[in-house]
């Protein structure tokens, strides 16, 4: 029989002879009273009762859960490939796992309150052991750091260690927990691209090295490029200029001389039989051949020592207008002979800073061009104006003038241009390229302009 139902049936029967022997004394209000207290000492009873036996279970399953736990975080922790372990502030093992143990060559248990010195050489124990010290002195951790260890053949490693300070409820360090895990395999592998990386450096300065050997090679030869380019322009414009040179020999030069032997026999020949104004008339083809073969040799001999750059170069200030004066008055007779005006505005205070010489050759080929090409009666206006720091001089005449395409061809060597004049003058075009080639040399610039039928204009620039 259960307790609480002996005991109410105790207290009924108490209650039943107090009744009897109070003879019906007692109110029925004091039996159910007595009822109700014997109800709720059952009911604390069996309350009592429940929570013990429910507190027995629920103590069970903490105990097989924190149990289970355990087993599972030994279970990690052993087959972690890292060393796990756990020291007191004497640095002895409190808890290790299999690694440590593997190690240390026995078993997890058998570490459990000793020291390193006991299984590794003293000179890596006492380092552990002031490592740990230190850390848990100052209480701070100590994280990913290389440190020297053993493996489970002795062999020694190298491990990314992190020490940790231990510490209880109260702040105080009562220990340290570490973990490490092996790194030799990447060191060695590191060790390696460092070499690796060391090599390409090296094999790239060498590249580098020879990419500079390359590149100076390859300046040295766009500079013998550069001077074959040179040279062949400079051979191409000689071989022109010879040809130019033999042409001019060959053609130009011979006609004025064949035409003053031819004359000069003819007046040999029949001197006698001719009257006095034949024999003017070739006296004069004769002296007009003489004049031209002399212009021409002259030119040759000045293009000559410009090619060669034996010419000397001599600038110097001149008064300008008193040269072309000279010049007028040396073509005075031939411009007289076609009824040419030559007029000249350039004031007498015109100064320029030139070769002399130079520029009396420019002015002189330029009027006798100007003249050869004027028509009978014409006119030979020669003016100059300043143009900023130089003084622009303009030799225009009212001649046949000439088309764009054969303005374009003036001043070149390397084409041949050449006109008879409006009396049957010959030319080789040379005049005008020395023209060009002296007015460069004084710093100056030349340009012509025309238009058939209505003359031309050139133009050349000296320094003020």
């Amino acid at each position: 029989m259960h307790v609480p139902i002996l005991f109410i049936h105790l207290i009924l029967n108490f209650s039943t002879n107090i009744i009897v022997l109070a003879s019906g004394q007692i109110t029925i209000i004091v039996i159910l009273a007595v009822i109700i207290i014997c109800m709720a000492i059952y009911s604390f009873y069996y309350v009592f009762l429940r929570y013990r036996k429910e507190k027995i279970k629920t103590e069970a399953l903490i105990r097989e859960s924190i149990l289970h736990e355990r087993n599972q975080l030994r279970t990690l922790i052993d087959s972690m490939p890292d060393v796990i372990f756990i020291k007191d502030r004497q640095s002895r093992f409190v808890v290790v796992n299999q690694m440590v143990a593997g190690v240390m060559g026995t078993k997890p248990e058998a570490l459990i309150g000793k020291t390193d010195f006991e299984f590794y050489t003293p000179d890596l124990a006492q380092r552990y052991y002031d490592d740990e010290q230190a850390i848990m002195q100052a209480g701070e951790a100590k994280i990913n750091y290389e440190e020297p260890h053993l493996d489970e053949h002795g062999n020694r490693i190298i491990l990314s260690t992190s020490k940790v300070p231990l510490k209880n409820s109260n702040g105080e360090v009562i220990g340290i927990v570490g973990i490490g895990r092996d790194i030799t395999r990447l060191k060695r592998i590191e060790i390696q691209l460092r070499k690796k990386t060391e090599d390409l450096q090296e094999t790239n300065r060498l590249l580098e090295e020879r990419q500079e050997e390359i590149m100076d090679q390859s300046e040295e030869l766009a500079a013998q490029a550069q001077y074959l380019t040179i040279t062949n322009t400079e051979l191409d414009r000689l071989n022109k200029t010879k040809d130019k040179f033999f042409s001019i020999i060959a053609h130009d030069l011979r006609n004025p001389f064949n035409a003053i032997m031819g004359f000069s026999e003819l007046l040999c020949r029949d001197f006698n039989e001719m009257d006095d104004k034949q024999k003017l008339g070739l006296l004069e083809l004769i002296n007009l051949s003489s004049e031209s073969a002399y212009n021409l040799l002259d030119n040759l001999l000045q293009w000559a020592r410009t090619q060669t750059d034996k010419i000397k170069f001599s600038p110097e200030y001149f008064e300008l207008s008193g040269m072309v004066k000279q010049v007028i008055d040396l073509h005075g007779i031939i411009a007289e002979k076609k009824q040419i005006t030559l007029e000249s505005a350039i004031p007498d205070s015109t100064r320029v800073f030139a070769d002399k010489n130079m520029i009396h050759t420019v002015i002189r080929n330029l009027i006798s061009n100007a003249i050869k090409f004027s028509h009978k009666g014409g006119k030979v206006f020669i003016s100059s104006f300043e143009n900023g720091a130089m003084t622009e001089v303009v030799i225009r005449d009212q001649g046949i003038g000439m088309s764009r395409d054969n303005l374009s061809m003036l001043f070149r060597i390397d084409t041949y241009y050449s006109t008879a004049g409006t009396s049957g003058e010959s030319g080789t075009g040379l005049g005008l390229i020395i023209c060009k080639e002296f007015v460069e040399k004084n710093q100056g610039r030349i340009r012509a302009s025309s238009k058939p039928g209505e003359g031309t204009a050139i133009s050349f620039t000296l320094m003020r």
